[in-house]
């Protein structure tokens, strides 16, 4: 059964963070007042841990997945 790929899914997933850590080191180095310290403490940190979750969730799926279709022999295209 194919769909969706959970492996890709968690590879952009771990490029959107990556892209926005360096991009909110680089909003800091020209924006650091209160009003960028409030703004990432109330937006971007927050997000930060929930989408590390849901990227390691996505790499165990997909393992999970891997495994099952070994399991059943459905050979990979």
């Amino acid at each position: 059964m194919r769909g969706c790929n959970v492996s890709d899914a968690g590879a952009v997933l771990e490029l959107a963070l990556d892209m926005l850590e360096k991009r909110r080191l680089a909003a800091a180095a020209l924006w650091d007042d209160r009003t960028r310290a409030r703004f990432e403490a109330k937006y971007v940190l927050p997000v930060l841990p929930l989408a590390a979750r849901a990227r390691d969730a996505l790499r165990h799926l997909a393992e999970v997945l891997r495994r099952a279709e070994q399991d059943c022999g459905e050979e990979r295209y």
